[in-house]
């Protein structure tokens, strides 16, 4: 709908949409107080109309969805990006990661690895990354022996 042709009214619809009372929505206008006339003009129905279509526009403005939240994520992190400001940037990431699902579950270690041999650390490691679904059941084998044990 477009604007109401009257300038006062259109000022009128537009104060009521953003909850201004009929009283002071007519003061806002530009008209003299007036309690019987704010509300003549308030069950006008262009201007009844208008200030509904305002509320439905103001609504859509609001509208919070992931699909918002992600670009506003985004658009963060490429702000801190380009001031290699690197904690923000990364917080940005790690909430994008979260509303996607794409964020690593933390896992709790319990195991003491200190008195643990390579290959014990090894297989429980796997375990770990195997239960909480980050690699395939089989993966193939990766050699962690530290380098002044392997020559």
């Amino acid at each position: 709908m477009p604007p109401l042709s009257n300038v006062r009214h259109e000022k009128y619809a537009q104060a009521l949409a953003k909850g201004k009372s009929q009283h002071k929505a007519y003061a806002i206008a530009g008209y003299r107080e007036h309690e019987g006339n704010a509300s003549r003009l308030r069950s006008n129905e262009m201007v009844k109309a208008r200030v509904m279509h305002l509320q439905e526009i103001n609504a859509k403005r609001a509208e919070v969805t992931r699909e918002s939240l992600l670009a506003e994520l985004e658009e963060h992190r490429m702000g801190a990006v380009a001031d290699h400001d690197w904690g923000p940037a990364n917080q940005a990431s790690g909430l994008k990661a979260r509303i996607t699902g794409k964020d690593a579950a933390r896992v709790e270690v319990t195991h003491s690895f200190e008195t643990m041999r390579s290959d014990e650390i090894e297989a429980q490691l796997l375990k770990l990354l195997q239960d909480h679904g980050v690699i395939e059941q089989d993966p193939p084998m990766i050699d962690v022996t530290p380098e002044s044990e392997s020559q």
